[in-house]
């Protein structure tokens, strides 16, 4: 199972058509044919806070369909707060809504795809399957 993360999900789904988008756009149509792909709350949230306007915002409600959404626990939030603090710990400060996706895909055992370089600090901390596609800068 492959949790996309709400910065893979935008990059892959960008009207650019940058080198950048296309290696995520390809990544998660391949991923999409072997492994069941999903999201969680969060992440929908924020993807829809992307949209320029509701013409948008329906056409990536119709995309985030396509996906299945895992709900947030309880311990989700607990397990994301005690990943916060141990991140911390270790001189990273992630962000909160990262450290909540991370806990749901640890529970759930999903790899998380994203194109955010905090989740490669995050894993510095926990053991997190991820794949990571970061734009060159």
């Amino acid at each position: 199972m492959l949790l996309v993360d709400t910065s893979a999900f935008v990059d892959a789904h960008r009207r650019s058509s940058g080198e950048h988008e296309r290696r995520c756009r390809d990544y998660l149509q391949q991923a999409g044919q072997n492994t069941r792909l999903t999201t969680c709350g969060i992440c929908v949230q924020e993807i829809m806070e992307v949209a320029a306007d509701d013409a948008n915002a329906a056409r990536l409600a119709g995309q985030v369909d396509a996906f299945g959404v895992e709900p947030a626990t309880l311990e989700d939030h607990l397990s994301a707060a005690r990943l916060f603090r141990a991140c911390r710990g270790k001189g990273i400060t992630p962000g909160t809504a990262d450290v909540l996706v991370v806990a749901i895909a640890l529970r759930i055992g999903a790899t998380v795809f994203a194109s955010d370089a905090d989740f490669e600090h995050i894993r510095r901390v926990v053991d997190l399957p991820l794949t990571c596609i970061v734009k060159n800068r």
